[in-house]
């Protein structure tokens, strides 16, 4: 059997030591570690991992324009990407509006 691979990307070191003690010892799985977008997407074309975890409050590229870079390359298109949030809860802004905010500590 292959041991997986995962790149995670998130800039707090605490978490980035959890999530990849986690994967690691619970999973398995290689995981490689980086606290930049930019850097990330160099790391997916070098390494190729099975998934990515990405954290959408790293600041330096928007996380959509992340995916979206990830998505045009072909040696990256096809790697899932689990995008991570712990700063809050998502919510409705407003019946009428589709979009959603974050706030810590609000319930849906």
């Amino acid at each position: 059997m292959t041991t997986k691979k995962n790149l995670l990307i998130h800039k707090e070191p605490n978490m980035q030591e959890v999530v990849q003690a986690c994967l690691t010892d619970l999973a398995g799985w290689n995981v490689r570690v980086t606290n930049s977008t930019l850097e990330g997407l160099r790391q997916a074309k070098i390494y190729q991992p099975d998934s990515i975890i990405l954290d959408i409050s790293l600041g330096e590229m928007d996380e959509l324009e992340f995916i979206k870079k990830l998505r045009i390359q072909p040696a990256t298109q096809a790697i899932p990407v689990v995008v991570r949030v712990d700063r809050g809860i998502a919510t409705p802004t407003s019946p009428s509006e589709p979009c959603v905010k974050l706030s810590p500590h609000t319930a849906p």
